[in-house]
């Protein structure tokens, strides 16, 4: 299998410890980083419970950027 490059790589620092993200995708796909991005978010949006501000927040600005 041979190494694939990442199209996105991320490093967090939280106080002692790294975080190191590397972000894969097929290049051949159609859709966007930020369409990818916020499936990722409303993904997780969904696993959260109804009403709460977290989900309310992000589903609004998930709304304007989709209207870009």
């Amino acid at each position: 299998m041979a190494k694939q490059t990442p199209m996105m790589e991320m490093t967090r620092r939280y106080g002692h410890t790294l975080y190191s993200i590397s972000a894969y995708s097929n290049p051949d796909s159609g859709s966007t980083y930020e369409e990818k991005l916020l499936q990722l978010i409303h993904h997780e949006l969904d696993k959260l419970p109804a009403g709460t501000q977290y989900n309310e927040q992000v589903n609004d600005c998930a709304a304007q950027s989709a209207s870009r």
